[in-house]
């Protein structure tokens, strides 16, 4: 299928979808469900906010940091457990089964100790991040053809060249993948740990419209998120790109 053909057919999709939406709206309250055609005038209004420009500012700053530091962590200590067997021995179990525990429990203890503002954010956008990380970057590691190690290892190269020429290539697709998925769960984090608790961000909006039954708002906001999730989305389509190209 070629790509005029798949994007004529998304558009008649998401026209479908709007059509629905307005049509189904006429017998829906709309304290519940607002007609796009009156979403979306409001949706090109918000721009100009300058209320809403520094929540949205908020949380992109938010989403930043706390990405930025899980991919540096989680990077460095993946990399540590893959070459050092006894730390990953030790290590992975307890990763493995802090990460299987539903990251939502933690956030009760970040607000306590971080506050209702921006760090206790970063801290739950980081702690939904690094472990997908860190374990993503450990196994990519780990799960490096041996053969190839031991070629290089033949022809005279050192641990460090090892690790530079042959291990990091080799995993770098993986480690890619890693640092999308990460990404991907950072918005997340941060976005409903706004709306969870916090005083500034687009996650505050989206829940004070929520609760003041302005749907209208609520649902303009819905659209920036979903806009942000596309960005997301086509990032970690290049870094996949970029990982076939290695």
């Amino acid at each position: 299928m070629s790509h005029r053909t798949t994007f004529v057919l998304q558009f008649l999709i998401l026209g479908l979808i709007l059509t629905t939406w307005e049509l189904s709206s006429a017998y829906i309250p709309q304290t519940i469900l607002v007609p796009p055609s009156k979403v979306f005038p409001l949706f090109g209004a918000i721009w100009i906010n300058t209320n809403f420009l520094g929540h949205l500012y908020i949380t992109i700053v938010e989403i930043l940091m706390s990405f930025g530091l899980a991919a540096v962590s989680g990077l460095l200590l993946g990399f540590v457990l893959g070459v050092w067997k006894l730390l990953r021995d030790a290590y992975e179990p307890i990763l493995s089964l802090l990460y299987a525990v539903p990251s939502v429990v933690w956030y009760p203890i970040l607000l306590l100790t971080l506050g209702l503002d921006v760090m206790s954010k970063v801290a739950f956008g980081y702690i939904l991040s690094f472990f997908p990380i860190t374990l993503t970057t450990m196994n990519a590691v780990v799960n490096v053809d041996k053969v190839l190690i031991r070629v290089a290892e033949s022809i005279g190269a050192s641990k460090l060249t090892v690790f530079y020429k042959v291990i990091i290539p080799a995993s770098l697709p993986t480690i890619l993948s890693g640092l999308s998925t990460g990404l991907a769960l950072c918005v997340t984090g941060v976005i409903v740990g706004e709306m969870l608790g916090g005083i500034r961000g687009l996650g505050v909006l989206i829940a004070s419209a929520a609760t003041l039954f302005e749907t209208a708002h609520y649902f303009a906001y819905v659209i920036v998120v979903i806009i942000l999730a596309l960005v997301v989305n086509y990032i970690g389509k290049l870094l996949e790109r970029l990982s076939r190209g290695v």
